[in-house]
């Protein structure tokens, strides 16, 4: 019985919906272009949800929206129940205690009020002008008015209640502001998109920094030097990282390039894009957003990296989002297929359903073509060997660089 019941609750946590987008909306204020048109998906731990479409069908709009990075006009985005746009909701023990709080500072405000020798700086204001017969500042003279009305007509206790009420209303508001600070750099840190639009490998890193720094850049605070340095070995050699001379001669290997501090500068753009990719992965997140991520990799790599992205899906209950205009690895890739045209998700279901049983015309023409290419190419066929030589050693390495598998999923 207890063996069953921990596979019930593997198989939860392997299937939680860790991001729901629904019917979401999206115009680029640049351009006018609606480029989301009522697009949902959900994506669930341990799963891996392929997204196939033509150029400018919204893939990569529908990847920002989820991810933040472009502000949704309507629908809504939610990340374990949250949505990623809106303030959480306060516990009603935080109101409470702000409530007391502001009734202890508001009732010894009172009682030095009701002391009679001990007024307030105020009140010894106005009682030293009354005395002195002096002309004063017309903000003495103001106040002078407004304590004297207050203290004939007893409004004292009411003005108490308000500023009560309003001390309870900034409190709860800093709480709400605070909680939701750290929910949107939670959500950063755990839903990440890694794209391969706009050269990111060179945009987000410097040439003068080194491999190591790359890699240590998004790795969790909580990690000793020994163990970042651990993972980066261990995720240089998953990905194959190789480096050469001038002469074409390999150069070098994962440990030298970490221990010599090998600057970017001496990296290609296809290198840099793949420990951009792996510095992505190393921050442990929880859904990945994998946007074109092959693009500018070579054959043998982008096998490996198919591996590493099984390995993060299927040993560490990640929910993946594979995007690609080229939807040949789904069958053996993915778990749910959907099809993106004009904005929205026009077709869902498995990789059988999709790609060899779909009827929608756009589908069929799509999968044609490209199939023809894949022929002409022997690229698939390419792709599934070397993906097959590489998944025992990569599962290694990368057990090695993650360890345990987590428990907060």
């Amino acid at each position: 019985e207890g063996k069953g019941g921990g596979e019930a609750r593997a198989a939860k946590r392997r299937n939680l919906a860790v991001v729901e987008a629904k019917e979401l909306g999206v115009i680029y204020a640049s351009t006018g272009e609606r480029a989301l048109n009522g697009a949902s998906v959900v994506l669930r731990t341990g799963e891996i949800v392929g997204l196939f479409g033509r150029n400018e069908s919204g893939k990569t709009t529908l990847a920002r929206a989820i991810t933040n990075q472009v502000p949704v006009i309507s629908g809504s985005v939610r990340f374990k129940g949250y949505e990623t746009g809106s303030e959480p909701s306060i516990p009603y023990w935080i109101c409470a205690l702000s409530a007391a709080l502001a009734a202890v500072i508001l009732n010894a405000a009172r009682l030095v009020h009701s002391l009679p020798d001990k007024g307030t700086s105020l009140k010894q204001a106005l009682i030293r002008n009354q005395r002195d017969q002096q002309p004063s500042h017309p903000g003495i003279v103001l106040a002078q008015l407004l304590y004297k009305f207050l203290t004939e007509t007893g409004c004292w206790d009411q003005i108490y209640f308000i500023m009560f009420a309003f001390l309870v209303l900034i409190s709860e508001f800093l709480i709400r502001h605070i909680r939701h600070q750290r929910r949107c750099a939670d959500i950063s840190r755990r839903v990440v998109h890694i794209t391969s639009e706009d050269n990111p490998g060179r945009r987000d890193f410097r040439d003068e920094w080194s491999i190591r720094k790359a890699l240590f850049k998004e790795m969790p605070m909580r990690m000793t030097e020994e163990q970042k340095e651990a993972r980066a070995l261990c995720l240089l050699k998953a990905g194959k990282l190789q480096l050469y001379d001038r002469e074409g001669n390999p150069w070098g290997d994962a440990e030298r390039y970490l221990d010599s501090d090998v600057k970017l500068a001496r990296c290609s753009g296809g290198q840099r894009h793949l420990i951009y990719v792996l510095s992505k992965l190393a921050a442990e997140p929880e859904v990945v957003v994998a946007d074109e991520i092959l693009v500018g990799l070579d054959l043998p790599t982008q096998a490996r990296m198919l591996t590493i992205l099984q390995y993060m899906v299927t040993v560490r209950n990640v929910a993946l989002l594979y995007i690609s205009t080229d939807a040949n690895p789904f069958d053996f890739l993915c778990q749910r297929v959907l099809f993106m045209q004009n904005g929205r998700i026009t077709a869902e279901g498995t990789p059988m359903e999709i790609m060899h049983g779909s009827k929608l015309k756009a589908i069929q023409e799509y999968l044609g073509a490209m199939r023809e290419n894949a022929r002409r190419t022997s690229h698939l066929g390419n792709l599934r060997e070397e993906l097959f030589k590489s998944v025992k050693s990569v599962r290694v390495l990368m057990q090695e660089a993650f360890g345990k598998v987590p428990t907060h999923m």
